[in-house]
């Protein structure tokens, strides 16, 4: 874990609580937290110049002193090549709710199938070096173009949302549903989607070369197909700069936990 994990590390769980590398580490160290199966479906890989993108459906059979983290989850995985070997840099996970899970089974008839992955051709093509820009300055592009985002979802301006995602865009909503950017637009277009204000707070932008990965929290007021969808979320955001903008590939939203 301490060669895997990069030092910027940081985990958000499914009940929205986010953790650093020392304390994630620390978990296992002194058996707060242990898995006895951990299986993994529907992997799906993406590398954007330095920087990979994984998203999975994950059975997880885990004991935990504070609770026991459901079994199916949705997880993003993000991996940044730095000093010539991969290190995973941040991670989010999501409990996929009843209506949205696969019938469970048993860890080990999983392991015996096995899970196929997929390396999936990126549609952004990162810039070139010379292309680059300085880090504080792609900070605030990245985080103009997050709000700009948020924005156009408040608005159901879809001609934003075309522009500012990637066409291989992956929403992983807080329900544990999987959207395409082609099923998103669809959804605002109707109306399924429909948010009536939207805040972005607590704002962390990481910069890899020519991608970014955003931490933030999120203040949302709307519903999805009339059910509420209102609430505090940590959102996870991955960008790269390709075409002479920042486009989206990565959206993963977790619902923060009410005590």
């Amino acid at each position: 874990m301490e060669q895997i994990y990069a030092d910027d590390y940081l985990h958000v769980d499914s009940n929205g609580v986010v953790t650093n590398k020392a304390q994630r580490i620390g978990e296992f160290k002194t058996g707060q937290r242990t898995y006895t199966s951990l299986d993994r479906e529907e992997v799906r890989v993406r590398i954007y110049g330095n920087i990979a993108v994984m998203t999975s459906r994950d059975i997880l059979h885990e004991n935990a002193i504070s609770a026991k983290l459901p079994e199916q989850l949705r997880t993003t995985l993000v991996y940044a090549k730095q000093n010539d070997h991969w290190q995973l840099t941040k991670a989010q996970t999501t409990q996929i709710t009843s209506e949205h899970a696969d019938q469970r089974r048993e860890p080990t008839a999983q392991r015996a199938t096995g899970s196929p992955i997929s390396l999936a051709a990126p549609s952004v093509q990162p810039q070139t070096e010379s292309d680059r820009i300085p880090g504080a300055e792609a900070e605030r592009e990245v985080a103009q173009a997050l709000q700009d985002w948020a924005k156009a979802q408040v608005e159901r301006d879809t001609r934003v949302i075309e522009h500012i995602e990637a066409d291989d865009f992956i929403f992983t909503s807080s329900a544990g549903a999987v959207f395409t950017k082609r099923q998103e637009i669809a959804d605002l277009s109707s109306g399924d989607w429909h948010t009536i204000s939207l805040a972005l707070a607590d704002m962390q932008v990481s910069i890899y070369g020519d991608a970014a990965v955003v931490m933030s929290r999120m203040i949302r007021k709307g519903n999805y197909k009339d059910q509420d969808a209102s609430g505090q979320l940590h959102w996870m955001d991955v960008l790269v700069k390709g075409g002479g903008h920042w486009q989206m590939v990565a959206h993963h939203g977790t619902r923060i936990a009410v005590p």
